[in-house]
C-alpha cells in the first residue's frame, strides 16, 4: 500500500542546524505503515534563500539551539514583517516586536495577508517548491506557532492555484493550543478540510490509510465548527525519518530526540506544555536511541526536546550517549543537579543544559507556582563553572502584579550571578510575560487577578489588564525562600585566580 503525502513546514522558524522532530515522527511511523510522504521544510529552505550563510559553528560553547545569529534573524523578520504587515489595517499601531505579533488581527486581515504572499514572489517561490515536490494525494501543514499562520494559510492558497480542492490537514502544536476556537468556529475551515489535535503518529497513519482505501477519515481528523476536540493518537515507538541529512563543512548539524512528552511538573501557571502535549510520560527508547547513533554516524549532535527531563532520564542518555557525541537538554532546578552529577554528564558528553528559572522574585514565584531557591540556581552555576557544562538560563519578566523595577532588579541579579563566575558559559534568554489561552492564567484569569480584553482567532495569546490578586504574600519570606536573592552572587574574594 503506498500513499503520497507532502507534509510542508512553514516559515518563519528559526531553526538552521538540523530538521525538526515532529514531522519527521509523522514521516517515520508512514513508513513503517508502507506509506510515502515527504516532508517540505520551507521554514530553512527559506532561511537559506535570504541568507545563505546562516549556520551553528562546530567551535560554539553551546550545543543545540542557543547559538542561533539571533541579530541577523530578527533583521530577517523585521524584513518580513515590512513586507507583509502593512496590508493588515486594522492591526494595532504599536510597533510589531517580532512574526508571532502579526497573527494578532481578524481573520480578514489575515486572509488579505497571506493572499498577498501567496501572490507576490514569494508565492512564485512557494509555487516552485510545490511543483518541484509533486502534487500529492493530501497535504499536511504543520504550525508551531502563530508565526507560521501567515505562510501556512499563503501555502494552502498556492497549493489550491496549482492542485485545485486538495484535501488539506492541519496540526501541529499551535493549532492544538487554538482546539477550543477551531472546534466552535467554522470560519477556520478556510484554511483546510480537517485539523488534528496532539501527538498524531498513529492517527496520521490512520488518516493515509483512509485516503488510500478511499475511506472515511478518523474520527480525530476534525473539521472546524464541529464541536469536537478528540486527541490525536500517538505512537512513539518508533525512531524519525529524516529523510537526506548532509553535513556540510564548516556547520553543524544537530538532530532532535525526545525521550518524553509532557512536563514532570506540569504546574507552571503561565505554561501550556501540559494543555498542549498531555500528561506527562516516558517514551519507548525506540524513538530516541536511533537518533543517537545516527548523530554518532553522522558526527552530528544531538539536542532533546523534552520541556523538562527528569534527572532520571539525563542518566539514562547520558549512558546511551557516553561521550561519542555531544548533547543538550532542557530540566528544572534540582538538589541533585551538583557537581558530581554534572562532571558525569559532562563526561557523557553534555555540552548545554537549558534550566527554567522563570523569575527568582518571590511573589512573581508564588504567583505562577514556580518556587525555586536561589541557592539552587547558584549551586548550578558553581556546578557548572567547576564542569565545563553551558548553561542557558531562561528568564521571564512582565507578570501580573509584580513591581518592574523590582523585576528588573531581580534580572539583574541573575545577569551579575552569571557573569560573577568566571570560566562560566552561560546565556541569559529573557521572556516576556504572555497570557496563553489554554495556561491555568489563560482557562482561570479571575484566580489570578487578570480580565481578558481582547482575543485573536490565529493567536494563542490573550490580550489582558491586572485587576485585584488576593491571597499572596508580598513579602520576600514566601514558603522555602526565604534566601536573599543576592546570595547567588559569589564574593569577589571567592573568585578564582
Amino acid at each position: 500500500m503506498s500513499t503520497e503525502a507532502l507534509l510542508v513546514v512553514a516559515p518563519f522558524l528559526k531553526h538552521v542546524g538540523g530538521p525538526l522532530l515532529g514531522p519527521a515522527m509523522l514521516a517515520g511511523a508512514a513508513r513503517r505503515a508502507g506509506h510515502s510522504v515527504q516532508v517540505l521544510d520551507l521554514a530553512a529552505d527559506w532561511l537559506r534563500q535570504v541568507s545563505p550563510d546562516l549556520a551553528y559553528s562546530p567551535h560554539s560553547a553551546f550545543v543545540g539551539d542557543h547559538d542561533r545569529p539571533a541579530q541577523r534573524l530578527r533583521e530577517l523578520e523585521d524584513r518580513f514583517l515590512q513586507e507583509t504587515t502593512p496590508r493588515a489595517p486594522s492591526t494595532r499601531a504599536r510597533v510589531l516586536r517580532d512574526i508571532a505579533v502579526a497573527a494578532r488581527a481578524s481573520f480578514e486581515d489575515i486572509l488579505n495577508m497571506s493572499q498577498a504572499l501567496s501572490r507576490g514572489p514569494w508565492g512564485q517561490w512557494i509555487e516552485e517548491g510545490l511543483a518541484a515536490a509533486g502534487r500529492p494525494k493530501l497535504l499536511g501543514i504543520s504550525v508551531m506557532y502563530s508565526g507560521q499562520v501567515l505562510w501556512s494559510l499563503a501555502i494552502v492558497n498556492v497549493a489550491r492555484r496549482i492542485w485545485g480542492d486538495l484535501p488539506t490537514v492541519w496540526g501541529g502544536a499551535h493549532i492544538t493550543a487554538l482546539q477550543e476556537q477551531i472546534a466552535f468556529e467554522p470560519r477556520y475551515r478556510v484554511a483546510g478540510h480537517g485539523f488534528v489535535f496532539g501527538y498524531a503518529e498513529q492517527t496520521w497513519v490512520d488518516l493515509l490509510d483512509a485516503i488510500a482505501q478511499d475511506a472515511p477519515w478518523p474520527v480525530e481528523v476534525v473539521p472546524a465548527g464541529r464541536g469536537r476536540t478528540p486527541a490525536a493518537r500517538a505512537d512513539d515507538h518508533g525512531p524519525p525519518h529524516f529523510g537526506f541529512l548532509e553535513r556540510t563543512e564548516g556547520t553543524m548539524l544537530t538532530l532532535p530526540a525526545q525521550a518524553s512528552r509532557g512536563c514532570a511538573y506540569a504546574r507552571c501557571a503561565f505554561c501550556t506544555y501540559p494543555a498542549v502535549e498531555g500528561r506527562y510520560r516516558q517514551v519507548s527508547g525506540g524513538s530516541w536511541r536511533p537518533v543517537v547513533e545516527q548523530a554518532v554516524a553522522l558526527a552530528a549532535r544531538v539536542s532533546f526536546k523534552d520541556s523538562l527531563l527528569v534527572p532520571t532520564l539525563l542518566v539514562d542518555i547520558a549512558h546511551a550517549i557516553a561521550g561519542r557525541t555531544s548533547w543538550s537538554a532542557c530540566t528544572k532546578l534540582h538538589p541533585g543537579l551538583d557537581r558530581t552529577m554534572l562532571a558525569s554528564l559532562a563526561a557523557s558528553g553534555l555540552g548545554t543544559l537549558e534550566v527554567g528559572l522563570e523569575t527568582i522574585h518571590p511573589l512573581a514565584q508564588a504567583l505562577v507556582d514556580k518556587q525555586q531557591a536561589p541557592k539552587l540556581l547558584a549551586s548550578l552555576l558553581d556546578a557548572a563553572t567547576a564542569t565545563g557544562v553551558s548553561i542557558v538560563v531562561n528568564a521571564m519578566t512582565g507578570f501580573p502584579h509584580i513591581d518592574p523595577r523590582e523585576e528588573e532588579e531581580a534580572l539583574a541579579t541573575v545577569e551579575q550571578a552569571i557573569r560573577c563566575r568566571p570560566g562560566l558559559a552561560a546565556r541569559l534568554e529573557h521572556h516576556r510575560f504572555e497570557l496563553e489561552r489554554r495556561s491555568p492564567m489563560g482557562l482561570n484569569p479571575d484566580r489570578y487577578g487578570i480580565e481578558v480584553v481582547g482575543a485573536w482567532p490565529w493567536s494563542s495569546v490573550l490580550d489582558w489588564r491586572a485587576t485585584q490578586l488576593t491571597g499572596f504574600d508580598r513579602t520576600y519570606s514566601a514558603g522555602s525562600n526565604t534566601e536573599r536573592p543576592r546570595d547567588l552572587i559569589v564574593p569577589r574574594r571567592a573568585w578564582p585566580r
